[in-house]
């Protein structure tokens, strides 16, 4: 009888460790969603910087600093990170004039916790004058120890203040009914760098009538 009741005895004693662990795993558990919730520990993309270091106004056809800078303010590193820089249409090589640029892709590899990468290049945008642009920026990225890609975007507007071609007209300002006249059209690149697949447009108003041209 007694070695049953010691047995017993055992048994009670083992439910109420299991208990009192259970009980403590319960509060701890509770207690660190608590921390995260008072700390903000809990990573998120709201918390993933994207910078732009890029020029407000550039001329068109010479080439802009283009710096993005990745700010990761989480307190756990970002893994496997990789930026994507896409490119308005008709943007060039900084580094090659004659290549097309659309898009440009880097390796960042990890960010620490509270750390900074950076891509720095070079870019000659094309467009009209007084237009803007859009460059974009996408980061794809794990946070340490979640299996999950995630991804953050971000975008800049890029003016462009001058045009990459200057046409000047050189005509009469008034002649008389039924009279021949020369127009001298010409343009002027403000670009640094070869433009191609140029073409001058005419358009005559009502009653002129187009002769030939060279």
């Amino acid at each position: 009888l007694s070695e049953r009741k010691q047995k017993k005895s055992y048994v009670d004693l083992f439910l109420k460790v299991l208990v009192i662990v259970a009980m403590l795993t319960t509060l701890a558990s509770g207690g660190y969603l608590l921390f995260q919730m008072l700390t903000g520990v809990k990573p998120s993309d709201k918390n993933i910087i994207i910078s732009f270091d890029v020029p407000v106004g550039v001329t068109s056809g010479t080439p802009a600093d283009i710096g993005i800078k990745i700010s990761n303010q989480n307190q756990v590193a970002l893994e496997y990170s990789n930026l994507t820089v896409v490119y308005p249409s008709g943007t060039r090589d900084g580094a090659d004039a004659n290549r097309d640029l659309r898009d440009q892709k880097k390796v960042l590899g990890e960010i620490p916790a509270g750390g900074e990468a950076e891509f720095r290049t070079k870019a000659i945008f094309l467009g009209e004058e007084n237009s803007d642009k859009e460059l974009r920026a996408s980061l794809e990225f794990r946070f340490k120890n979640i299996n999950s890609v995630f991804t953050k975007d971000d975008s800049r507007e890029i003016h462009l203040a001058a045009s990459p071609i200057n046409l000047t007209v050189d005509a009469l300002k008034q002649i008389n009914s039924g009279q021949d006249m020369t127009l001298s059209i010409t343009a002027l690149s403000n670009t640094v760098i070869p433009l191609r697949d140029t073409l001058v447009k005419v358009e005559y108003p009502l009653g002129f009538t187009f002769v030939d041209a060279d």
